[in-house]
């Protein structure tokens, strides 16, 4: 990587000031993974019970809970068919985008390789690259 200027997150907030949010079609700032909004107070309630209950303490296996991917899993099949021939095995949650971020770089990219990066970029990808002895090139062209 040749150059390296600052996060483009501040760009993303100035685009988002000229967006005109109706009733309908609202802002929803996900680009820091904080919507802006609480969850419904049903979900707040069985957040607080899972993580009140001894069973949520301590990790899970590294490619998430396996009822929370067996019900993606049907949901799936629901959305894309049931003859679809997705399996449980074929899903992985992770603990956050960064996880997520870092498993799709290693999937898809091999040490040498050169990875496209349009401008505003995802901020853990100047990272990860690199770590995995790749070359992020950034593009500045509008998508």
């Amino acid at each position: 990587m040749n150059c390296v200027s600052a996060t483009r997150i501040p760009k993303a907030y100035e685009w988002a000031t000229r967006y005109k949010p109706t009733s309908t079609l609202p802002l929803l700032d996900m680009s820091q993974g904080v919507p802006g909004i609480p969850p419904p107070q049903e979900v707040q309630v069985a957040l607080g019970q899972a993580a009140s209950s001894p069973s949520s303490f301590g990790y899970t296996r590294w490619d998430g809970e396996l009822e929370l991917r067996r019900a993606l899993a049907e949901e799936m099949k629901v959305v894309y068919g049931a003859d679809s021939d997705l399996k449980v095995n074929d899903i992985a949650l992770t603990s956050g985008c960064n996880l997520a971020f870092v498993a799709v770089a290693m999937s898809i990219a091999d040490p040498g390789d050169e990875v496209i990066l349009p401008v505003p970029w995802y901020v853990t990808s100047l990272v990860i690259f690199p770590l995995q002895q790749t070359d992020p090139a950034l593009s500045n062209s509008n998508f």
